[in-house]
């Protein structure tokens, strides 16, 4: 179920799993929960041959702790946050990744020490940064969003913004 989500919104999105530089995961952090997600993650984001350089993962769950039905919208203020200041935050309190969690074979990894982006994007070459981002709840409710980084703001001089009088 995860997988076809996965597909669903990179489908409606119109992108490549390639186009997606990080992904906020759910991560429970439970031993079943996460390889469970990471590997789906992988079965979909991991297949592409365009992917030069590994897709990062994390979850605002180490930063905050879960926030039971506010752990989604959590998650998506922190994917805006990255992309706004193009940096990836620390993933707290890892020591070891789980060993039913194969990274290398995405390729993923997982950012121990913070991320700028900027050096993403210089060595992909892409326009504008994106994230994926899940949250799947108890009762069996599942989102997948994909979240692209805003255009640059353009400036207008004080004559390109003036109306005429009316």
């Amino acid at each position: 179920a995860q997988e076809k989500l996965l597909s669903k919104a990179l489908d409606d999105a119109r992108l490549l799993p390639s186009d997606v530089d990080y992904i906020e995961a759910h991560g429970t952090g439970t031993s079943l929960g996460d390889p469970i997600e990471v590997r789906s993650i992988g079965n979909i984001y991991g297949n592409d041959a365009k992917r030069e350089i590994p897709l990062y993962l994390g979850s605002v769950k180490t930063h905050i702790g879960h926030l039971e039905a506010a752990a989604g919208i959590a998650g998506l203020i922190k994917c805006v946050l990255t992309l706004q200041h193009r940096h990836i935050p620390r993933h707290l309190n890892l020591e070891e990744v789980n060993p039913l969690i194969d990274l290398p074979g995405i390729p993923a990894t997982i950012s121990k020490q913070g991320c700028a982006l900027e050096i993403r994007k210089k060595s992909t070459g892409k326009k504008r940064m994106m994230a994926g981002l899940s949250s799947f709840g108890a009762s069996g409710t599942n989102a997948h969003a994909i979240v692209e980084e805003a255009p640059a703001v353009i400036k207008l001089s004080k004559a390109e913004y003036q109306r005429p009088n009316h």
